[in-house]
């Protein structure tokens, strides 16, 4: 939970903090212009909505981002590469797809009764949540280990190289899988335009999941274009 979400806090305030949070509160049908002086729980009260599950979804969907300075990774050596990625990338990954999952559920038991639509987004994360999760654990636990090795043991047995040679063929089809995965939950939660048809909670899912898309794609960009094209060459020279 984001530390400066103040529930007794004007909204004024916390929209100084992080305006991005106004977004949130027009999807849920609440005038912005005439509340500001109110707290959240004076406004959640107002509108009838449960604090807590409004917390979670500011949480989750409006969590600032710090900026990340601005890496030379092409520059890096292999076990270097492998940490950058797992801790520059991986961590912050986990912790988005924990939020994601937190609001998704949230808003699967609030508002599923009302719109199928929305249990099918639940169900469609749950499916992506654990293909993404069992990835980075074979990236984490199989294939840096081998890569890590690669760079320090120069004179590794040809079995070590057919050993990295089928773990990066897998990864790179598993990074194909993920991103057809996420292209179909995004497919679920698009919102041409806001109108009366498309309900608030649901476009709220779709600019979280958007903001996921570049979690996603950063590290495999990587991993594919200069991780697994390092490991190559090296492997090709021996």
């Amino acid at each position: 939970m984001n530390n400066a979400l103040d529930r007794h806090a004007p909204l004024a305030q916390l929209w100084r903090i992080a305006p991005e949070q106004r977004r949130v509160f027009e999807n849920l049908g609440i005038a912005t212009n005439d509340g500001e002086r109110r707290s959240l729980t004076q406004v959640c009260l107002v509108n009838r909505l449960d604090v807590e599950t409004v917390m979670r979804m500011l949480a989750a969907f409006c969590g600032v981002v710090a900026q990340r300075p601005a890496v030379a990774v092409e520059l890096m050596e292999l076990a270097e590469l492998c940490d950058h990625v797992e801790h520059a990338h991986h961590a912050g990954l986990r912790d988005e797809l924990e939020n994601l999952d937190q609001l998704t559920r949230t808003m699967a038991g609030q508002h599923g009764s009302n719109d199928p639509r929305i249990l099918k987004i639940r169900r469609a994360f749950v499916s992506f949540h654990q293909k993404i999760l069992a990835h980075l654990r074979g990236e984490a636990e199989g294939l840096f280990p081998l890569l890590r090795q690669l760079e320090f043991n120069a004179d590794e047995s040809p079995a070590v190289f057919a050993r990295i040679k089928l773990s990066l063929e897998r990864m790179e089809q598993e990074h194909y899988e993920v991103e057809e995965e996420f292209a179909q939950l995004c497919a679920l939660t698009q919102t041409e335009t806001p109108t009366a048809s498309v309900s608030a909670p649901v476009q709220i899912l779709h600019e979280a999941v958007i903001r996921l898309e570049r979690g996603i794609n950063e590290p495999i960009y990587k991993e594919n274009q200069i991780l697994f094209r390092r490991a190559r060459a090296i492997s090709r020279g021996h």
